[in-house]
């Protein structure tokens, strides 16, 4: 085995490690940027709706968590106003 190709595979593989968390960062922003949409979307409509049932009462949704928004998404409970 020559001694120059181990380093070589070695930086290869390390470029492509690196191009491969790039494209996956870029996937998970993409994916966070359009559930994020849809689910202030889904929260502005739950919001209007709930007040035309209500007559005035408020509702939204809230993430259970902010750091992980995939995790589970929980209703506030709305109030009778």
């Amino acid at each position: 085995m020559h001694a120059g190709r181990r380093p070589r595979a070695a930086a290869f593989t390390d470029s492509r490690a690196g191009q491969e968390r790039e494209a996956y960062e870029a996937l998970r922003k993409a994916r966070l940027g359009e559930f994020m949409a849809g689910f202030n979307a889904v929260s502005l409509r739950l919001k209007e709706m709930y007040q035309m049932i209500t007559l005035g009462g408020d509702a939204e949704l809230e993430l259970v968590d902010t750091l992980d928004p995939f995790s589970e998404v929980s209703p506030v409970v709305g109030s009778w106003g």
